[in-house]
């Protein structure tokens, strides 16, 4: 069983810490006062996406009584919303469709048919932080009065009172460690291969001159010219690494030579084509890229692509690899990024390569990083994570010449 499925609440009743607005909740879908559109909003992993798919099902159960709230779980609509079957139920990412035209496409195209199996059809927004224009959005939802709309996302400066906010607070999800998952099973094993590239050449560096002449003031003050160069150098690294034509081959040349299904994770688009482009020269593997602009369904084409094929690359930008790619032949993960100082993406990059497959039993992390400082430091921060978090069946340090 999927983890997301075996400990997502799936009644009212089963979500802990968030009395007051399954309260709220719950008196709405007695009294029949549903709103045209609900806000969840706090911080990630805290369950908006949960408490909307629980209004979704309420709403839409057959079995339901008038002054009830909870779901019955038994009826066919209940049991396809938690088999993601439901035809009423249409969830969108709003990370990749950013544009309120965009948005307003893709719930027209759903919408020309009205509600095949339940009494509402209900759009599921996510990141609804990232739509811009959203005085556009609240006009566009409020002209659809047989659609109820979940939005979920970080709440905006103006919510207006156009907005249903539900803010979501404290812990709702029963919390498991990585290695207890693992140790039950529901999460593939761990092999880390930290790969530390050595460039031979004088580690890139704002000189002190520069830094004179942009600030003649700072003449005579080592802390504020040291303090300016620090500032500069991070950049500086980033650019010099995924510029670096013998890494770039390098991290292509590791991916054609592993067995399976490989993902490669950068953090600029534009490091990402360089990478799509040398691989493409150099193999006819199926090579794939995500980033922002990739539609949810060309994501899921993809996904498709490659559960049914070996031997495919994906190239993923790490901002986006959180939504829509849910695969589980994952056997290789290559962190290309050239910093990685980011908690979360570290956390959704593993945790896509965990997924367990029938004949796959443990998934492999390559851990890409460079001889300059922050980059250095950065991947002692992830040793660190990887330490605390999983089970790792073996870990090795190579060092490369390039």
């Amino acid at each position: 069983m999927v983890i997301y499925r075996k400990y997502r609440p799936q009644t009212f009743s089963e979500v802990i810490g968030q009395e007051n607005i399954i309260k709220i909740l719950e008196n709405e879908i007695k009294q029949g006062k549903i709103a045209h559109a609900y806000l969840f909003t706090g911080p990630r992993g805290l369950g908006k996406t949960t408490v909307s798919r629980l209004m979704a099902k309420s709403i839409n159960c057959l079995k339901r009584k008038p002054n009830q709230s909870e779901p019955c779980n038994t009826c066919q609509n209940c049991k396809d919303i938690v088999s993601n079957r439901f035809l009423d139920l249409i969830e969108l990412d709003a990370a990749s469709h950013t544009g309120v035209d965009n948005v307003r496409e893709n719930i027209i195209s759903y919408s020309r048919i009205p509600p095949i199996a339940g009494k509402y059809k209900v759009f599921a927004i996510d990141e609804a932080h990232m739509l811009r224009g959203t005085n556009a959005v609240c006009k566009f939802v409020e002209s659809m009065p047989l659609i109820r709309f979940s939005f979920t996302g970080t709440l905006p400066e103006d919510t207006m009172d156009r907005w249903n906010v539900i803010g979501i607070s404290e812990p709702l999800l029963k919390v498991t460690k990585a290695k207890e998952l693992q140790e039950a099973g529901y999460i593939a094993n761990i092999d880390i291969v930290a790969l530390y590239l050595k460039h031979g050449v004088p580690q890139p560096h704002k000189p002190a001159s520069e830094v004179l002449e942009e600030h003649p003031e700072y003449r005579g003050n080592s802390e504020k010219i040291a303090l300016e160069i620090a500032k500069a150098r991070f950049p500086l690294e980033w650019r010099y690494i995924e510029d670096s034509d013998k890494a770039n081959n390098f991290i292509c040349r590791l991916a054609l030579k592993l067995i399976g299904n490989n993902i490669i994770l950068f953090d600029h688009i534009a490091h990402g084509k360089v990478i799509q482009e040398k691989l493409e020269g150099m193999t006819d593997r199926p090579v794939f890229f995500i980033d922002g602009s990739v539609k949810l369904e060309d994501r899921e084409d993809i996904c498709d692509a490659m559960e049914t094929q070996n031997g495919c690359i994906l190239i993923a930008n790490t901002k986006a690899f959180g939504t829509g790619t849910n695969v589980k032949a994952i056997n290789n993960i290559i962190f290309g990024f050239s910093s990685g100082n980011a908690y979360t993406k570290i956390i959704q990059g593993i945790g896509r390569g965990l997924r367990v497959k029938d004949g796959k039993t443990k998934m492999t992390l390559y851990d890409v990083y460079h001889s300059f400082r922050y980059s250095t430091e950065h991947y002692e921060k992830r040793k660190g994570l990887y330490k605390d978090n999983y089970e790792i069946n073996s870990f090795k340090k190579i060092t490369v010449n390039l």
